[in-house]
């Protein structure tokens, strides 16, 4: 069975994520420090900076990046291939047949996972702890790696510094949906369904 929409739709609600949460990060300033003329607590500190990166920094890009995942893993079965299970996104990029929608999509990915910006806080991450992006799955989700502690430091307490981050990766967001949504609706080997509304 090509269930090609199931992963194109599953992928929409991770990435629709990772667009709602930058966009609250943005608007909040990322804040880390908060400054009051009255006795502070802890939980009202943690309100005041819910949004900041040091808070939700790391989930939502695995939420971002688990989106990606899907729409790969969408895109090889609308091609009518099976997908390898793994989390990979090099071997997944290599399951793909290259074409006008696909090169773009091929495009948007790369620029966070082979040809990652070495000046992101993402490249900081990886090279921080000797990983490269294909170990995503493991390293935006625990806090350690072969019995190795994973610093996710350089993902955390950029405050305004890396507003722009947060908004390339609310932006790529977008365009991979939007290059998905294409894909699926112009392979004819995906259904005459139709994916949801982005929203």
């Amino acid at each position: 069975m090509n269930n090609s929409l199931g992963f194109f739709t599953m992928g929409q609600y991770f990435l629709n994520l990772a667009i709602a949460t930058t966009e609250n990060l943005i608007q909040s300033g990322n804040t880390r420090i908060t400054v009051t003329t009255t006795p502070s607590s802890v939980t009202a500190y943690q309100a005041e900076t819910r949004w900041s990166d040091h808070n939700i920094g790391v989930p939502i890009l695995f939420n971002f990046y688990h989106g990606i995942e899907l729409m790969l893993k969408g895109t090889i079965l609308s091609q009518g291939n099976l997908p390898t299970k793994q989390h990979q996104f090099s071997e997944l990029i290599a399951q793909i047949q290259p074409d006008q929608y696909t090169c773009r999509l091929l495009s948007l990915v790369c620029s966070v996972t082979s040809d990652i910006d070495q000046t992101s806080p993402l490249a900081q991450f990886f090279e921080k702890n000797g990983i490269n992006p294909d170990k995503w799955y493991i390293a935006l989700k625990y806090p350690e790696h072969d019995q190795k502690l994973l610093s996710h430091y350089a993902l955390k307490y950029g405050e305004t510094r890396t507003l722009g981050f947060w908004q390339s990766i609310n932006e790529l967001s977008q365009q991979i949906l939007a290059i998905s949504e294409e894909i699926y609706s112009n392979n004819p080997q995906s259904s005459d369904e139709m994916m949801p509304p982005e929203s």
